[in-house]
């Protein structure tokens, strides 16, 4: 009885019809042979795409609209062997139909207008770059935008009023105001090429930018790489009264940073809003050396200081040691500042106290009360660590960190 029940056919190569019709055979070998006509077709296309994928269409974004102002991008920029395809603009209101979901990271970064243009290679189709120039309003901002887009362990090439490098099939450059993005489709010697050629055509149509305030301290007097400086024009450190910082990292593994106010007495008053920040996180403890704050999860040791109308300070020292000592040569290479740089630093300051400020006939902010329902957005997940994620910056007064739950790393 057991042999008669053939739900699971023990025997499931053994055939039981003598023969197959002539017919079943037909259309069998005729739907293989389709079969591997879609094959060979999706091969071939593949290999050979359509050219017409790669232009660029402006017009469904700008309707109407004839021409288009080049703004910073030089006639002829495309190199030998290449053609440009059509341009496109995008201001503050159409960023996001661009690079939806990254439009918050330029927007926090003075960001103006996006130039893009597509270049296309004669030779091989297959070989494109996609050609992005942001305007980002000051030097600053273009090279901490830079810096935030830079992978760890790429070495950058300063030249006179920019920074630049290629990682695989893509150029970054950042030259007074404009931070400059081309991406090629592939690693090729065309594309390679191509990119080298597009670097020496924008250094020489973008005006280069003077030399930021804050290299002057990290850089010539902490010995910081230059393309390690990073800068936040706001919500440094997710405070989000801390604007126009710079940071960076020592050879100890210490974050400092330093940024500057309008006057002396403004530069006291930022300072203890700073450490009433980090004290948000940890306990304050007072010492010879000064006001240190101990942070309550990592154990971590940061503080702030004044010297003028300047404020530094260091942030995440793994022992008081280690703090001290960068705090140290932070205000060794505070106080070498020549007094045009210092200038330049309280301007900034000066800039940045009048964007703040509200309007004199514009009504009071109300904050409404963050809705606990809403999911986190891409750019809130995607913000640098020195920045808070959209809604979620402090002040540093009243503020109360969520406590930490071990649960959560299970």
């Amino acid at each position: 009885m057991a042999k008669d029940d053939r739900l699971l056919n023990p025997s499931g190569r053994r055939h039981y019809r003598r023969r197959y019709s002539l017919t079943e055979t037909r259309l069998g070998a005729l739907i293989m042979a389709g079969l591997g006509s879609v094959a060979a077709w999706i091969g071939f296309k593949g290999a050979h795409p359509d050219p017409s994928l790669f232009a660029n269409t402006p017009d469904l974004l700008d309707p109407g609209q004839k021409t288009i102002d080049r703004g910073p991008i030089p006639d002829g920029l495309a190199a030998d062997g290449w053609k440009e395809g059509k341009l496109a603009t995008f201001d503050n209101d159409t960023l996001y139909e661009k690079i939806n979901g990254r439009a918050g990271y330029f927007q926090s970064r003075g960001f103006k207008q996006l130039w893009f243009i597509a270049m296309l290679s004669k030779a091989d189709p297959s070989d494109t770059i996609d050609l992005e120039i942001y305007d980002l309003d000051a030097t600053d901002n273009a090279r901490g935008a830079y810096v935030g887009e830079k992978a760890e362990g790429i070495a950058s090439t300063e030249s006179s009023g920019g920074v630049w490098h290629i990682d695989r099939n893509a150029l970054y450059l950042a030259r007074g105001k404009y931070y400059v993005r081309a991406i090629g489709s592939r690693e090729s010697p065309g594309v390679l090429s191509a990119l080298g050629a597009l670097r020496e055509r924008l250094e020489k149509a973008l005006a280069g930018g003077e030399r930021p305030w804050g290299h002057h301290v990290l850089v010539d007097g902490m010995g910081v790489v230059a393309d390690q400086v990073g800068y936040a024009k706001e919500n440094a450190m997710s405070f989000d009264f801390a604007r126009n910082v710079y940071s960076a990292v020592t050879d100890g593994d210490v974050e400092v940073f330093v940024t500057a106010a309008p006057d002396a007495a403004a530069a006291d008053k930022l300072a203890e809003r700073l450490i009433e920040g980090f004290v948000s996180y940890g306990k304050r403890e007072e010492s010879a050396d000064g006001v240190w704050v101990v942070d309550q999860y990592l154990s971590a040791f940061s503080t702030a200081r004044s010297s003028g109308p300047l404020v530094f300070g260091v942030r995440g020292a793994a022992d008081r040691k280690a703090g001290v000592a960068a705090l140290a040569a932070l205000q060794k290479a505070v106080a070498g500042l020549d007094e045009a740089v210092v200038k330049r630093a309280v301007a900034s300051s000066d800039q940045a106290s009048s964007e703040e400020a509200p309007k004199d006939d514009a009504p009071p902010e109300v904050s409404a009360a963050p809705d606990a329902s809403a999911a986190p957005t891409r750019e809130a997940s995607a913000a640098p660590r020195d920045e808070a994620p959209a809604g979620e910056s402090h002040d540093g007064e009243g503020y109360a960190p969520k406590p930490y739950d071990p649960e959560s790393e299970r």
